[in-house]
C-alpha cells in the first residue's frame, strides 16, 4: 500500500505525512487537504468519528472515547466539533509532541 493511501478515509494525495510516525512536517496545505477529506459530511467541521479517522490516517489509533477526549481538549467553541483552526492547532501539538 502506498504511504498516501488510507484504508480509513476516501482521500487522495498529496499529504506530506508518514502514517506510522508522528515526527512529520505537515504543510498547511496538507492539513487543509486532510481536514477536507476527513470532513465526510462536508459540514466544515470534524465530529469525533471524522476526527478519529483523521487521527488513524496520521498513525494514531485511538478509541472513540479517546477521540472525544481529544475533540473536547481542542474544541474552543465548544460545540462538539473541530473547525480547521482547531484541527490545525491539534496537528501542531502532535508534531511538537505535546500530546
Amino acid at each position: 500500500m502506498s504511504p498516501h493511501v488510507s484504508p480509513y478515509l476516501p482521500i487522495s494525495p498529496p499529504y506530506q505525512v508518514q502514517r506510522t510516525c508522528i515526527d512529520r512536517n505537515i504543510s498547511l496545505l496538507g492539513i487543509q487537504k486532510l481536514f477536507e477529506d476527513a470532513d465526510t459530511h462536508g459540514s466544515g467541521y470534524l465530529d469525533y468519528l471524522e476526527l478519529r479517522n483523521a487521527l488513524k490516517y496520521m498513525g494514531i489509533d485511538t478509541s472513540a472515547g479517546g477521540a472525544i477526549s481529544i475533540l473536547r481538549r481542542y474544541d474552543d467553541s465548544p460545540n462538539g466539533r473541530l473547525d480547521i483552526h482547531e484541527f490545525t492547532e491539534l496537528v501542531a501539538d502532535l508534531e511538537a509532541g505535546v500530546i
